[in-house]
């Protein structure tokens, strides 16, 4: 390896040499950002979507037990007071 790179530094300069070097480890991050990007993405539209429909569905089932709850305390008057409005 390291004959290699010496080679490449006699054969095209030491400032090509790092102008090669540099792209090149910007070449590899950008291959890691976009494989952590697309994990994201994943993780976005399978996990965080699932829970958004899951706590949706308890948020409306909550809702209409309660509004059952209601209705049968509107029926027995002497269970709630009804507040004048």
């Amino acid at each position: 390896m390291e004959q290699t790179i010496i080679q490449l530094i006699t054969q095209i300069g030491l400032p090509s040499a790092l102008v090669l070097f540099f792209v090149y480890i910007g070449w590899k991050r950008e291959e890691r950002m976009t494989v952590r990007q697309n994990e994201l993405e994943d993780f976005v539209r399978k996990d965080l979507a699932d829970q958004l429909r899951k706590s949706t569905e308890s948020q409306s089932a909550n809702t209409a037990v309660l509004q059952d709850l209601s209705d049968a305390l509107r029926q027995r008057p002497c269970l709630i007071k009804e507040t004048k409005q």
